[in-house]
């Protein structure tokens, strides 16, 4: 099992041991920050359009390279690309603004999804009034 499988089985399994317990994934609810809201959009705005794929081995060039991510264990190399992108279509993104939205991406999706949760489980609780 290489380091990349591994670690998604973790997330797996993490993900289905908080689904049984509904309003626990990951220290819910936060609290709604416009602020870092905006800050999430304007990253997703000047970043590469997607959707982005996987890549592994020898990048084929047919995809506009976003980033490489280094190897697996079995030496193959992997890369994030667009997904039927070329670099002539796009409008927007470029190595810094990729980057900085690659960088916050654990954390701006943490905070989504908690954020996501805390308005159903409020839902909830209005219907069942």
């Amino acid at each position: 099992m290489t380091n990349l499988q591994a670690g998604l089985a973790l997330v797996m399994e993490r993900t289905e041991r908080a689904l049984e317990r509904p309003g626990v994934i990951l220290g819910l609810p936060v609290p709604y920050d416009a602020e870092r809201i905006a800050s999430i959009l304007k990253r997703w705005e000047e970043a590469t359009p997607g959707p982005w794929l996987a890549e592994f081995g020898k990048y084929s060039g047919q995809n506009w390279m976003v980033a490489e991510t280094g190897a697996r264990e079995d030496g193959e190399l992997c890369y994030i690309t667009t997904d039927h992108l070329h670099a002539s279509e796009m409008v927007s993104g470029g190595a810094e603004e990729d980057a900085e939205f690659m960088a916050n991406a654990w954390g701006d999706v943490a905070y989504l999804v908690r954020l996501v949760e805390g308005m159903r489980l409020a839902m909830l609780k209005v219907d069942t009034k």
